[in-house]
């Protein structure tokens, strides 16, 4: 993909983060086990389904929306400037997220910093499924939240700066996704890490495919504290100076050097 695409790959983005119920709009989420819990934002309270993976919301008229606990699959609901949805990590706990349209970030946002996009960032790498999807420990940007596991489908072989490099991937619901770290984490782009969607189907035999380095994006934690996000184990920090992507949030203002 060019950089046509990509230029309209980098508007949906801009987009996506800065709508409601988005990335800029969380503000605030809620543990939630067998007993009731309150809802700030507007008269109700939700509770842990029996099920123990999705909520119960009950508003203060009594009816009562059940919300699947499945991350990005998890159904939403909009009472006044509000939204909330279900999510949980790994099914062993769920939590309700709550959107805010009014939410300060969303003011804030003057947009997302990007390398321009490069032809060299897209590379040649090979995917190599493991013999069975096992679940991981993995590390949060959350820490309450380290151990909890994800599911590993495989690895991806790529080189860069002349060096052999393998990497664990994820799934996010089918979706296989890279969290890495590399030579600017934390001084030219977002510390702990970036995320990289995979355009490849994970199967049961190695697969070549195309990187492209320049969709490499901001994980939603980025935009919000509210949000725990995966970190890059040690396999997948890069010695290389990733200079492709997204690089950091950019306030209103004058831009970051």
């Amino acid at each position: 993909m060019g950089a046509d695409a990509w230029q309209g790959w980098c508007e949906e983005r801009d987009r996506a983060v800065a709508g409601v119920p988005g990335n800029l709009a969380l503000v605030a989420f809620l543990p939630v086990g067998a007993e009731p819990v309150p809802v700030e934002q507007v008269p109700g309270a939700t509770v842990r389904d029996a099920g123990g993976g999705a909520l119960v919301w009950t508003a203060a008229d009594g009816t009562s929306v059940r919300l699947a606990g499945s991350g990005q699959q998890a159904r939403r609901i909009h009472r006044e400037r509000w939204w909330f949805e279900a999510f949980s990590l790994d099914g062993r706990d769920v939590e309700l997220r709550v959107y805010d349209e009014s939410a300060p970030a969303l003011a804030a946002f003057g947009g997302i910093e990007r390398w321009d996009f490069d032809e060299r960032w897209v590379l040649p790498a090979v995917f190599t499924p493991a013999p069975a999807v096992d679940e991981v420990p993995w590390g949060f940007t959350r820490v309450v939240d380290d151990g909890h596991r994800k599911r590993v489908p495989g690895t991806v072989d790529l080189d860069l700066d002349g060096m052999r490099h393998r990497l664990t991937v994820f799934l996010d619901g089918t979706t296989p996704v890279l969290v890495f770290a590399d030579a600017t984490t934390g001084t030219e782009s977002y510390r702990p890490g970036r995320f990289l969607v995979l355009d490849v189907t994970p199967g049961p035999v190695p697969v070549s495919f195309e990187l492209d380095l320049n969709r490499a994006f901001l994980p939603p934690c980025a935009f919000s504290d509210a949000y725990s996000c995966p970190v890059p184990p040690p396999q997948n920090r890069l010695p290389v100076a990733v200079r492709a992507g997204e690089r950091r949030v950019r306030p209103t203002g004058p831009t970051s050097a």
